[in-house]
């Protein structure tokens, strides 16, 4: 279980919390929640063949930051860059939860499009084999590739406040980031989206120039 901030992102991102901008966000807050969250990631038999995605995925990818970024960088970052880097690593696969309630819905979305083009061979032969040799986990097997496919995209519509998604779990997320303001929201949800994206260099698309504290 987390009880404090350890790395130095997290530590720096910790700053932000005293501007005004960020009022109200607690870090440490967010990370234990996220914990508790992101382990429910391969329940009910989904993704138990993956690597782990819990909290020990994002520790891994804090301590890649520390090398990463070149030291003269981080150097210049500002709190409130630390903070949208972090809360990017800490909800970017988020989009792999599947709760039981959204499996037992899934007429509701547009997973039978996603089933309709495995069957019509868009994945290849081999593929849409497989699939019918696994009898009644077929589905189960299909619904984890689909959401697979669409992670990145399903947690920019849940922090973005998007409609699709378990109402409980979307909810939950919107209240963890409730002190944020829209801008950053939206931001943060972008970028959380832009890691199944080949458009990093696209700086119509990212404004590495957006200034998100209060000048005080």
């Amino acid at each position: 279980m987390i009880e404090q901030l350890r790395s130095n992102a997290e530590l720096n991102a910790e700053k932000a919390e005293n501007l005004r901008t960020f009022s109200g966000l607690k870090l440490l807050h967010i990370k234990k929640q996220v914990e508790k969250l992101l382990s429910h990631i391969g329940d009910y038999g989904f993704f138990i063949e993956y690597t782990k995605h819990d909290i020990s995925h994002i520790e891994e990818m804090l301590k890649i930051v520390e090398w990463l970024i070149p030291g003269q960088t981080q150097d210049v970052m500002t709190p409130a860059e630390w903070m949208m880097l972090v809360l990017s690593i800490y909800f970017h696969d988020m989009g792999m939860l599947i709760t039981k309630d959204e499996f037992d819905n899934r007429g509701a979305s547009d997973f039978s499009d996603y089933k309709k083009d495995v069957y019509n061979l868009k994945y290849g032969r081999d593929y849409l084999q497989k699939t019918q040799s696994l009898g009644e986990k077929e589905d189960v097997f299909l619904y984890q590739e689909y959401v697979r496919k669409n992670h990145a995209k399903r947690i920019r519509m849940w922090i973005s406040g998007g409609p699709e998604g378990n109402a409980e779990l979307v909810g939950e997320i919107q209240k963890l980031l409730s002190p944020l303001d829209d801008l950053f929201r939206q931001d943060l949800a972008m970028i959380c989206e832009s890691h199944h994206l080949n458009n990093l260099r696209d700086y119509s698309v990212y404004d590495t120039n957006r200034c998100y504290e209060s000048a005080e």
